[in-house]
């Protein structure tokens, strides 16, 4: 016999959602993120754990650079660089079963390596700068079947190395997909 809708031998403490079962414990997964910060483009390979409805992740970074970050335009700039990329996810709760939003903050560190050119001795210049990046915006994920998920997020962000001190803004877009660990 159903009361309120329920099996009578199904207690309140039984019905969760699937966003309270996901939630409630530790979980591990690998991240493959591919995030456009103009001018840099970045290839995260990203471990994350999870507890409850935060989200800690970091791991190596592939990043190229569309264009020069700064400078002389005829200062030739490598493309190309390793680094390191971290952040932080917060879930925001969501009666949909397989959809929920956040909001996220990343941040990308690598070093760049530049020549400059000048009139007269030396006539060439080797630069190296350290670069942190950061980025806060909001998104959401989907979950496609059991412990997969695929996600998008937008947001604004700057290449200072204190958070979000504006020195400049970078749009901000990423996309990825997310196996969780069982």
């Amino acid at each position: 016999m159903a009361v309120n809708g329920q099996d009578a031998g199904m207690k309140n403490k039984d019905v969760k959602s699937v966003n309270d079962n996901q939630l409630r414990k530790w979980e591990l997964g690998i991240k493959l993120a591919q995030q456009f910060n103009y001018p840099a483009l970045h290839t995260d390979l990203l471990f994350s754990i999870y507890l409850k409805n935060h989200n800690i992740y970091f791991g190596p970074e592939y990043t190229l650079l569309m264009k020069n970050l700064y400078g002389d335009p005829v200062d030739e700039w490598d493309k190309e660089y390793l680094g390191v990329a971290l952040g932080y996810r917060y879930i925001i709760n969501s009666t949909l079963r397989k959809l929920n939003f956040f909001v996220s903050t990343n941040f990308s560190f690598y070093q760049v390596k530049y020549e400059e050119y000048q009139l007269g001795p030396p006539n060439q210049t080797s630069h190296y700068d350290f670069v942190v990046e950061n980025t806060a915006g909001f998104g959401l994920n989907y979950c496609i079947s059991k412990g997969i998920l695929i996600y998008g997020e937008i947001g604004i962000g700057s290449t200072s190395g204190f958070f979000l001190m504006i020195n400049e803004f970078i749009p901000h877009a990423g996309i990825g997909l997310e196996i969780k660990l069982k």
